[in-house]
């Protein structure tokens, strides 16, 4: 019976975030559910989403009276129930039985930091329309008060629902671990490129550095992957710009986890010298990580940026490259040659393949 093949570390990442997101749903420290580990991260994904909707239905009707009940008297004293009486937990049971009208008017009667313990057990999904209409002050101060105390998860399941120039205003001045943090945990990573566009080039740069220094390439990948297209190109032509050591470790991780998908469309987008000093690191002398690109661009018929890696590559790397298994496919040689305008080179290459 063949063996189950070791997950790679895209996926060991992607358990990891959710094991840690399920321990902050029960309340529990992340060794109390590590016996997890090895789960699916989708089924982890899974567990979880039904977990909250357990926890929020188990009190539901109850929950319910008490938002009633907290709409007949003025919201000052409802405010003041909810601080002194109900406390954070409750508050955020009842805030997603509350009308959002309702609850902004309460929201607006309450300080930051009541509201930031109220956050903390929040379900973004039911109050999202309360969230929408929220001053973005308030909004703000209370995301940097989340900030300030590491509450990367919370951050990360309203990134979704907070307006982006409230999320940015956020963030304004973050620790480039913290921003690295928040983004790897949130649960829409379809907001990204927004928020991507909103940052200055010196904040992602300050996000690939601290990837670089603390051994988080593949965390940092992970999220370029999320991205779209433009903002992929953005970030990717950014870390070409580096230094030899931080384009390294991003090629790294790229072979790693094998991204070649979702980094050869955007290598088009680089001039020649960044597209040269972005693939011809160590990570590319590997005869095998050149067969995944060639493969990869056969695949997705990706021929012209395909192509450019290839012209780009220096003589250590063509030598590799004429090692790749996939040069030995006729179909893939005839499917090079018809799409190539500068022959000479590239013949070389396949003759002596």
């Amino acid at each position: 019976m063949a063996e189950t093949p070791a997950p790679n570390a895209a996926t060991r990442l992607a358990a990891r975030i959710e094991l840690t997101k399920l321990a902050h749903e029960l309340d529990l420290g992340l060794d109390e559910v590590a016996f997890l580990a090895d789960a699916d991260p989708e089924a982890l994904r899974r567990l979880r989403t039904d977990v909250a909707e357990q926890l929020f239905a188990r009190h539901a009707d109850r929950f319910a009276r008490i938002a009633h009940l907290s709409s007949l008297v003025p919201v000052g004293i409802a405010a003041r129930a909810a601080q002194h009486a109900v406390g954070p937990l409750v508050s955020a049971r009842i805030a997603g039985s509350l009308p959002p009208a309702e609850a902004v008017r309460l929201a607006r009667r309450l300080p930051a930091d009541f509201l930031a313990e109220v956050t903390l057990t929040l379900d973004p999904a039911r109050v999202s329309g309360i969230v929408g209409e929220l001053d973005v002050a308030l909004v703000t101060e209370i995301g940097r008060l989340l900030l300030e105390r590491g509450e990367h998860v919370v951050l990360g399941r309203f990134v979704s629902v907070v307006p982006t120039s409230s999320a940015l205003a956020v963030v304004e001045g973050a620790d480039p671990g913290d921003l690295l943090k928040a983004a790897l945990f949130a649960d829409d990573r379809s907001v990204l490129p927004a928020l991507v566009d909103g940052l200055d080039d010196d904040v992602l740069v300050a996000v690939v550095e601290h990837a670089h220094t603390t051994d988080a390439h593949v965390d940092a990948l992970t999220l370029v992957t999320s991205l779209d297209h433009a903002a992929r190109a953005r970030v990717v032509g950014l870390v070409a710009g580096l230094p030899a050591d931080r384009v390294a470790g991003f090629l790294a991780a790229v072979a790693e986890i094998d991204a070649w998908r979702e980094l050869l469309p955007v290598l088009a987008d680089l001039d020649d010298q960044a597209l040269a000093a972005l693939v011809n690191v160590p990570a590319t002398t590997d005869p095998a990580v050149l067969d995944a690109v060639l493969r990869t661009g056969r695949e997705l018929d990706l021929a012209l940026p395909l192509l450019r890696v290839l012209h780009a590559l220096d003589e250590e790397h063509l030598g590799a490259l004429r090692s790749a298994p996939g040069l030995t496919d006729p179909a893939v040689r005839t499917w090079l040659e018809q799409h190539d305008d500068d022959g000479g080179r590239l013949a070389a290459v396949l003759q002596g393949s």
